[in-house]
Order: structure tokens, then sequence, then C-alpha cells
């Protein structure tokens, strides 16, 4: 117990006596955090960035929040020299643009940003089309729009889908039915079982169809359920 006590005790004694201005200089604001590189960071808030690479931050900031600096080059502030050492990082020249002098732009630090994403198109237009914009209120799907903002359209074409595939199976046993009376070889127990699945494949469309003209006249018209008069 002793041991484990004296070992705690010397893990904690780093953290105690380091000094204060070792661990700063990291994330805004520092106004008085050195950094392993012996740069001072600026007063005020937003000048927090002031390691040189992101292994002297630690884990307190997100990668690519590394330092770059500004510099002013007789007209305007421009980025200086970047250290944005991460893929998909770069610096942010809007950073630099802020300062309309050059004793408020030279030494600077900012910080490095990754590009926006690309927006995706995860929307139909008025023509069926892709889009980013959201107002059409269609999701581009690979089986087509999907009406999402409205739930009467969006029951609809549950519905017409639903039918669609009810349909499509019924149409694959009608042909497998067929198949298997022509290759029968005149087998009473193959001839009979294809006719049957012949029947109940008809069977299965003729409700089907039927079973529209139900929804439609007593679902739609009499009880006035949403979608599928869509």
């Amino acid at each position: 117990m002793k041991k484990l006590l004296l070992l705690i005790a010397l893990l904690l004694f780093p953290l105690i006596w380091v000094p204060k201005d070792t661990l700063a200089g990291c994330f805004a604001p520092n106004d008085m955090g050195i950094c392993d590189s012996g740069a001072t960071c600026p007063p005020g808030p937003g000048y927090g960035f002031c390691c040189d690479t992101i292994a002297e931050c630690g884990s307190v900031v997100n990668p690519g929040n590394e330092r770059f600096s500004c510099t002013w080059n007789g007209t305007s502030c421009v980025v200086g020299v970047a250290n944005c050492s991460l893929p998909g990082y770069t610096s942010d020249p809007l950073f630099c643009a802020g300062f309309s002098d050059a004793t408020s732009c030279n030494g600077q630090v900012g910080s490095c940003a990754a590009p926006a994403a690309l927006s995706q198109q995860l929307f139909c237009d008025s023509s069926g089309n892709p889009t980013s914009d959201p107002r059409s209120g269609k999701l581009y799907t690979a089986i087509g729009c999907i009406p999402i903002s409205n739930t009467d359209k969006l029951i609809g074409f549950i519905l017409r889908w639903a039918i669609g595939i009810g349909g499509g199976i019924a149409f694959i046993l009608i042909i497998i039915a067929g198949f298997q009376i022509m290759t029968s070889s005149g087998n009473p127990e193959r001839i009979k079982a294809g006719q049957e699945l012949l029947t109940s494949a008809i069977t299965g469309i003729i409700l089907l169809i039927f079973s529209v003209f139900i929804l439609e006249i007593v679902g739609v018209r009499i009880l006035g359920i949403p979608g599928f008069g869509q």
C-alpha cells in the first residue's frame, strides 16, 4: 500500500510543480502563455494557437489547428509562413485579411482550418435531377424522388411501390408456372403443380387490381384516408 501511494505521489509531483507557462499556449485565450517553440501569445482572445506543430499542443485542440503568420505585402495583410502540415488543412486567408495596416498585420498568429465539405446532392429538383437544395422536399434515391415533406404524398409513394412490387412478383410466378408446365414432359404431378402456381399468380394479380379500386373508393372517397389519392 505504501509503495502504491509513493508511486501516485511521484506521478502527481510533476503536475503540481510544473511552471504555469510551460503548460500554456494551445487554445485561446492565453494572454501570457508560452509555447514549446518559445513564442509568446499576443494579448487578447483569439490568438491562442501559438504552437509550431500540433504535437506541441497535445490533445487540447483538433488536428490541423497549427500556426500560420500574417505579413503586410504593401497593400494588404496576407498569409505569410504557413505551417499546416496535416493533409486537408489550409491556412485561413480571411484571418489575415481582417487587419488593415502593417502594424496590426505583422506578427499575428492564426490557425489552420479544414476546407468545408462539398455540398451533397441529396434532394431532387422539379425535373427529378439531383440537387443540394432541400426546398423541393423530395429525397433523391435509386428508386426515384421520395417526397419527405408531405405525409400524403409519402404514403402514396409507398403504396404505389408496394403495388408495383406485388405485381412484379405475380408476373415472375406466372413465368415460372408456364416454364414448369412446358417442361413437365407429360408428368401429371408437375403439370398440376404448374397449373396451381399459375392459378395462384393470376388470382393474386386480380386481387391486387381489385384492392386498388377498393382502396380508392372506400379508403379515399368514403373514409378519407390520406395519401393514396395523390
